[in-house]
């Protein structure tokens, strides 16, 4: 998803035996440089004060992305914990798995995670009503006052996009739209008994009703593969800080713990608002003669997903919070997923219309 290090950067980068020189490149790149070291906990030895004084650095970085509201440092920030986070879903058999529990990655994780969430939390405490009665009708009225289906986007995609630039939304999409099975999964371990049915319905779905060729990831991989355009192996990555903002507050919420009542509101947030923007990406593929067939990932989600929204507000999140008072993290979930969606909109918008 990022731009990292050039192959000479990353040969350069590769050679280095004084871990110190780490210090002189962008935190996200010496973080790939760490990630891929198969001796690492030997290379971190040689020099006992780079684990701290890289993360001063790392402090550093985070008062520029967020409180300077640096662009490059938010990139470098994003890069790196997207690294962090893809650790845990590497391949087995890669170089990155060997570091997977690297005590100085979750120094360096929990760092970056705490800063983020407090700005997170700034931008959000005025948005919170916890006097409101049913949260289900706050939930709905959060999104429906972001009202994110009516971002210039979408009716760009539907009326004025080339083919290009359809397929470079698509092209964006892909990522998170092809990791939302995995997400389900972590949402649906030790999750609570009145809420596993509702999930595992979720889980059926995306996997196609036990037909493997209409499973969810499939069905994206077709409408990429079958996308009539050419040069599709060189086409250029929507690459921003934004994107991967979105990316990493899903992973955030799915493999911490603690934040799991978060990962709630962002997945039902998600369902509310996919449906009523994806209606215009139909009438963007219909606008260039794409078949039902090859954009039936989007007709199944603008309807299955007014279904799942229900399933989640009344099967999944009432019932925990007649057992448990979590509705302020539900919440700051839904928050948190609109604000992240919305700015990577506003990226989206950008990036497709670059591509010409």
């Amino acid at each position: 998803m990022e731009k990292l290090l050039t192959p000479a950067e990353s040969s350069a980068a590769l050679s280095i035996t004084d871990v110190a020189c780490l210090l002189k490149y962008p935190v996200h790149i010496s973080l790939q440089h760490m990630i891929q070291c198969t001796e690492l906990n030997q290379f971190l030895q040689s020099d006992l004060d780079f684990e701290q004084d890289f993360l001063k650095l790392v402090e550093s970085t985070l008062k520029r992305a967020f409180v300077a509201k640096d662009d490059q440092a938010a990139y470098e920030i994003h890069s790196s914990l997207y690294q962090l986070y893809n650790l845990q879903i590497s391949d087995p058999l890669s170089s990155e798995a060997l570091n997977q529990h690297q005590p100085f990655f979750y120094a360096l994780r929990n760092t970056i995670e705490e800063y983020w969430l407090n700005h997170l939390n700034l931008d959000s405490i005025y948005q919170l009503d916890h006097s409101a009665g049913d949260i289900s009708d706050t939930i709905m009225q959060l999104c429906e006052s972001k009202n994110l289906s009516a971002h210039p986007l979408f009716d760009f995609l539907a009326h004025e996009a080339t083919d290009r630039q359809l397929y470079a939304f698509f092209h964006s999409d892909y990522e998170l739209n092809i990791r939302f099975f995995d997400l389900l999964i972590l949402t649906l371990l030790n999750s609570p008994a009145t809420a596993r049915m509702e999930m595992i319905k979720n889980l059926w779905d995306e996997s196609g009703k036990g037909d493997r060729k209409e499973t969810h990831v499939n069905m994206f991989n077709d409408l990429m593969e079958h996308f009539n355009l050419d040069n599709k192996a060189s086409f250029p990555a929507h690459d921003s800080w934004q994107k991967m903002a979105g990316y990493n507050l899903f992973m955030l919420a799915s493999l911490n713990r603690k934040h799991y009542y978060l990962l709630l509101g962002i997945m039902a947030a998600t369902e509310i608002i996919d449906p009523q923007s994806y209606l215009k990406v139909q009438v963007a593929c219909q606008r260039h003669g794409l078949t039902e067939w090859l954009y039936r990932y989007y007709s199944e989600h603008s309807e299955i997903d007014i279904e799942h929204s229900q399933g989640w507000l009344n099967y999944v999140i009432a019932p925990i919070l007649k057992e448990r008072d979590v509705s302020r993290d539900i919440l700051l979930g839904v928050v948190y997923r609109l604000k992240t969606c919305q700015e990577y909109y506003d990226s989206l918008l950008k990036y497709v219309k670059s591509v010409g």
